[in-house]
């Protein structure tokens, strides 16, 4: 299963991106995080993850064509200063 990681940054995303890519049958496809975009994701969760960077827009879950996201963005994150989801 194709998996993109939303908050690929904070502790709890960090954990996720680097349980999936340990386990063979999921592949880590896209990890997002605005405030670490550009970063290659190994510097972010210390695993081999195939030379993925860390990107800054939601988009790189279609591009990547992620079959599942999982969001650990915080509430702050997910909900903008209007209270409107991003």
């Amino acid at each position: 299963m194709r998996v993109g990681v939303i908050g690929a940054g904070g502790r709890m995303g960090r954990e996720v991106c680097r349980m999936v890519s340990s386990d063979p049958g999921l592949e880590l496809v896209a990890a997002v995080d605005p405030e670490l975009a550009g970063i290659d994701l190994r510097q972010v969760t210390g695993t081999d993850a195939d030379g993925l960077q860390v990107e800054g827009h939601l988009e790189a879950l279609t591009r990547a064509e992620a079959e599942v996201a999982v969001d650990f963005r915080s509430e702050e994150r997910r909900v903008g200063k209007e209270g409107r989801s991003r």
